[in-house]
C-alpha cells in the first residue's frame, strides 16, 4: 500500500489562498498596465529626437493658452507695477519701458527683438535705460522661455499701459523719463 501525503484545507485556508491569488492577479495587472505607459513614452530614437526639435512656432501654441498680458501681469508685473509714489518703485514701471523703448526703435519688429534681447539676458552693455539701471540696478535673469518673451514684447508694444498718477507732473521723474504723455 501506497501511502499519500494529502493535506486536508479548510474553508478559511481556502479562502486565504483565494485573497492571495486575487492579490497576485492585481499586482500583474498593475504591472503590466505600468509596462503599457513606460513603452508608449520611450518610443525610438527618432521619435525622441524630434521631440528635441521643437521650433519657436510650435511652443507658440502651447504657450498661446497664456496671453502676453497675462505673461505680464505674471511674471513682469510683480516688479514693474504701478506704485502709489516713485519712491516705492522696484523696478521702472512698464509704461516708461513701453515709452523709453518705443523713442529708440523705430518699428514694432525692432522694439520686440530689443525688448527679448534685454529680459533674455540683462546686462548692463545691453541697456538702453541707463537711468533706470543707475537708479533700479541691474534686473535679476528670470527664466522666460523665447516665447513667453515675444508675447510680452508684443503686448507692451500694442498696450495701452496704465500711466502712474505721479508722473509727468515735473521734477526729478516729469518729462525725459520715459514717463510722459
Amino acid at each position: 500500500m501506497v501511502e499519500q501525503n494529502q493535506e486536508i484545507i479548510d474553508a478559511d485556508d481556502f479562502t486565504l489562498v483565494k485573497v492571495n491569488i486575487m492579490r497576485l492577479n492585481v499586482s500583474f495587472l498593475t504591472l503590466i498596465i505600468s509596462l503599457g505607459f513606460v513603452s508608449c513614452s520611450i518610443g525610438t530614437a527618432e521619435e525622441s529626437n524630434k521631440l528635441e526639435k521643437v521650433t519657436v512656432e510650435e511652443i507658440d501654441e502651447v504657450v498661446s493658452e497664456k496671453t502676453g498680458e497675462q505673461l505680464l501681469n505674471d511674471r513682469c508685473m510683480i516688479c514693474h507695477k504701478l506704485a502709489p509714489t516713485h519712491d516705492e518703485l522696484l523696478a521702472p514701471p512698464m509704461r516708461g519701458i513701453q515709452m523709453n523703448y518705443k523713442s529708440r526703435f523705430d518699428s514694432k519688429a525692432e522694439f520686440v527683438e530689443a525688448v527679448v534681447n534685454w529680459a533674455s539676458g540683462p546686462d548692463s552693455t545691453k541697456s538702453v535705460m541707463p537711468g533706470a539701471l543707475e537708479e533700479f540696478g541691474l534686473m535679476p535673469y528670470l527664466s522666460f522661455s523665447e516665447s513667453e518673451l515675444y508675447l510680452i514684447a508684443n503686448y507692451i508694444y500694442d498696450a495701452d499701459l496704465p500711466r502712474p498718477a505721479w508722473a509727468g507732473k515735473g521734477g526729478k521723474h516729469g518729462k525725459g523719463h520715459g514717463n510722459g504723455p
